[in-house]
C-alpha cells in the first residue's frame, strides 16, 4: 500500500474513517509499516465504511473504490464517499402483540430513541432480542418483522408481531448413543415433559450435556408432535466422542504452585491417560504425570495426580473430583525443594462463562528442606484446609481483554476443627478492570488484596512457607519474583539476602496496552505493593513503587512479553534498580 485517497466525506474525517479499513498504510512514528493490497480486503473495507454511515443514520450512503498500481508495485486506492441524506427516527410503533403489552416490547427498544439518528442495525438487534423474549414464553414459532416508512428525514418504524401458538413439550426423545446411557443426557435436561417451551432453558441444557464431556457435537431440536398441534417434540441428538484417549503435550502458561504467592510462567510437559466415560455414566478417570519449569527462576516442578470426577451427587448436580497428588515447588528462603503430597475433594457449585463457585476440602503432607524455620522442631508440616472460591468474569476476551471486568474472592480456612500443624485462616480478594480506548488500546487497573490472621484474632507466628509474598512478573515488576521483601542471612561467612514473607499484602497495578506492529505491542506499567504485619502498617507512603514499559507479542496461548520494571524512589543498596521479566500472559 502506498496512499489512500477519500474524497466526498464531509461528516467523518479521513482518520475516522481509516479506522474503520483493514487496509491502511505506513506510519514511521509507530513502526507501522503498510498492509499488503488485497481486492477481497478492500471490498470488506468498502462495506464496512457504508455501514458505519448506516449506524449515523445515513442509510443510503454509497462509496465507490477504485484503485492504480504505480512503481515497484506500489498501490494508490481512492474512496469516493457520497453520504446522502441522515434520517431521525420519529416514532416507533407496535402491531399485533398480544401476549406481550407495548410498554414491555418497547423497553426492548430503549436505545432506538425517537429524535435520534436512526440506526438500522440496532433496531435488528433489539427485534432479535424481542424473538428470544417470545421463545423463551413459549413461543418458537414468532414471527416479527419491521417496516420503514419515511416523510422527509424521518423515520417510523412499524414492528409487526405475529405470536402463533404457545407451545408445550409433549416428549423428550434422545437419539441412541452407543456408549453412554440415555439418562447420562436425560438429566442434565432442565425441562420436562408437560412443560411451556423456553428457548433459553433449551440451550442451557445444550451447554450442560456439552459440559459433559462425553460429546463431540449436541444439537436439540423442537419437531412438531403435528401438524396443528401446540405440542413439541424435543429431539435431542449427541455425537459421542472418543472416551478413552492418552495425550502427550508441551506448552507454556501460568502456575501458582506456591499456595501464597502470584503466579509464575512455566514451560509445561504433561503425559494424561483419561476415561472420560467410567461404566458409561459419564464418570471420570484422570491420571496424569508432567513437569513444570519456572522460566524466571529455572528451578523444575515435577507433578503427578490421579483424579476421579464424580458428576453427580444423588439428585443434584454437583460435580465432585477426588484427588491423589505429588508435586514440589520451591522454598522461597533456600535453594532446596518443598515436597507436597496428599489429596483434595473439589465440588463445583456453578460453572458458566462468567461465573464460577467451587469449594474444595485439601489434606497434605509437607516436607519442608533441613534449616526451615518452622513453629516446632519438626520438618514435615500436615496441613488441612478449606477454600471457597467466587470468580465474576465479563472479560470479552480472557487472553486479550479490552473489556469488562473480573472480581474474584477466596477465603481458606486451615486447621482448627480440622487437625494438621498450621492454624489460621486468610482471604484474597481482587478486581480486575479493562477499558478500550479505541485504536486496539486498553487501559487495564487491577487491585488486589490479603490478609491471614490466628484464630484468637491476633496476628502471630503462620508456617513462613504459607505467608504471602510479592515481587515479580505478576505482581509488582520491578522486583525479582517473590523478593519484594527480604532480609539478610549469613551462610559460609557471607551475607545474602533471602525472601520473606508476611501475613497482609496489597498490590495496585495500571497498564497501558498498545500495538505497535503486526504481532508486536507494548505496555507502560505503574506497580505499587506491601508486605506487612496487619492492616494498620499499610501506608501508601510505604508502598513500593515500580513503573516500567514492556514489549508482547501476540500468540493463541496469549501474549508473551518482556517487562522492564524499574523501583522507583529510595533503594537500598543492595537492590538493584531495573529488572527485567518474561512472561506468557498479561500480569492480571
Amino acid at each position: 500500500m502506498n496512499q489512500i485517497t477519500i474524497t466526498g466525506n464531509e461528516v467523518f474525517p479521513d482518520g475516522q474513517i481509516r479506522d474503520q479499513m483493514n487496509l491502511h498504510t505506513a506510519k514511521p512514528l509507530l513502526l507501522r509499516r503498510a498492509s499488503e493490497f488485497n481486492k477481497r480486503v478492500l471490498r470488506l473495507d468498502v462495506i464496512s465504511i457504508q455501514n458505519y454511515y448506516k449506524q449515523h443514520g445515513y442509510l443510503n450512503c454509497t462509496v465507490q473504490d477504485s484503485f492504480s498500481v504505480g512503481e515497484n508495485r506500489r498501490v494508490d486506492v481512492f474512496l469516493t464517499i457520497q453520504e446522502g441524506d441522515r434520517y431521525y427516527l420519529e416514532r416507533l410503533e407496535i402491531t399485533g402483540n398480544i401476549l406481550l403489552s407495548e410498554e414491555e416490547i418497547l423497553r426492548h427498544f430503549s436505545a432506538v430513541e425517537s429524535g435520534e439518528p436512526f440506526n438500522i442495525y440496532t433496531l435488528q438487534e433489539n427485534i432479535q432480542e424481542l424473538e428470544n423474549l417470545y421463545k423463551n414464553q413459549g413461543k418458537p414459532f414468532v414471527n416479527i418483522n419491521s417496516r420503514l416508512s419515511f416523510k422527509g428525514s424521518q423515520v417510523t418504524v412499524t414492528v409487526d408481531v405475529e405470536e402463533n401458538q404457545t407451545v408445550y413439550i409433549q416428549k423428550i426423545r434422545i437419539a441412541e448413543t452407543p456408549n453412554v446411557e440415555p439418562d447420562v443426557i436425560r438429566r442434565e435436561i432442565t425441562l420436562d415433559p408437560g412443560d411451556r417451551y423456553d428457548h433459553e432453558m433449551i440451550r442451557e441444557s445444550q451447554r450442560r450435556i456439552f459440559e459433559t464431556g462425553l460429546f463431540a457435537d449436541v444439537n436439540i431440536v423442537p419437531v412438531p408432535a403435528s401438524t396443528d398441534s401446540q405440542n413439541v417434540i424435543l429431539q435431542v441428538n449427541a455425537r459421542e466422542m472418543e472416551f478413552r484417549t492418552i495425550s502427550f503435550s508441551m506448552g507454556a502458561g501460568q502456575s501458582r504452585s506456591d499456595e501464597s504467592g502470584e503466579p509464575f510462567t512455566t514451560l509445561e510437559m504433561t503425559a494424561e491417560w483419561i476415561h472420560r466415560n467410567l461404566l458409561a455414566t459419564g464418570r471420570r478417570l484422570d491420571l496424569e504425570a508432567g513437569m513444570e519449569l519456572n522460566i524466571n527462576a529455572l528451578s523444575l516442578r515435577p507433578e503427578a495426580s490421579i483424579s476421579y470426577t464424580e458428576p453427580w451427587i444423588w439428585k443434584y448436580r454437583v460435580p465432585m473430583t477426588w484427588r491423589l497428588f505429588y508435586d514440589h515447588e520451591r522454598y522461597p528462603n533456600v535453594d532446596r525443594p518443598i515436597y507436597k503430597w496428599g489429596s483434595d475433594l473439589s465440588f463445583l457449585h456453578t460453572r458458566r462463562r462468567e461465573l464460577i463457585l467451587r469449594s474444595t476440602l485439601a489434606w497434605q503432607q509437607v516436607l519442608l528442606p533441613e534449616g526451615t524455620p518452622t513453629n516446632e522442631d519438626i520438618q514435615r508440616d500436615r496441613v488441612r484446609d478449606i477454600e471457597l472460591l467466587f470468580r465474576r468474569d465479563t472479560r470479552q476476551n480472557y487472553l486479550y481483554p479490552s473489556q469488562g471486568m473480573v472480581l474474584e474472592v477466596l477465603p481458606k480456612i486451615y486447621g482448627g476443627w480440622l487437625g494438621g500443624t498450621a492454624h489460621f485462616y486468610q482471604i484474597e480478594a481482587s478486581v480486575s478492570k479493562y477499558w478500550s480506548l479505541g485504536a486496539n488500546t486498553t487501559l487495564a487497573g487491577r487491585i488486589k488484596v490479603g490478609s491471614q490472621h490466628l484464630y484468637n484474632g491476633m496476628y502471630g507466628n503462620i508456617p513462613e512457607w504459607l505467608l504471602f509474598k510479592l515481587g515479580g512478573a505478576t505482581s509488582v515488576r520491578g522486583f525479582q519474583t517473590n523478593r519484594l521483601k527480604t532480609r539478610p542471612v549469613r551462610e559460609d561467612g557471607q551475607v545474602t539476602r533471602e525472601a520473606v514473607g508476611d501475613q497482609v499484602k496489597v498490590i495496585a497495578n495500571l497498564e497501558l496496552r498498545f500495538p505497535i506492529y503486526w504481532q508486536f505491542g507494548g505496555e507502560i506499567f505503574l506497580d505499587a505493593g506491601e508486605l506487612q504485619s496487619d492492616y494498620s502498617r499499610i501506608d501508601i507512603l510505604t508502598l513500593r513503587h515500580t513503573a516500567g514499559f514492556g514489549i508482547t507479542f501476540a500468540t493463541p496461548l496469549g501474549p508473551v512479553r518482556l517487562d522492564f520494571g524499574r523501583k522507583l524512589g529510595k533503594i537500598e543498596p543492595y537492590e538493584n534498580r531495573w529488572v527485567t521479566s518474561l512472561a506468557l500472559q498479561y500480569a492480571f
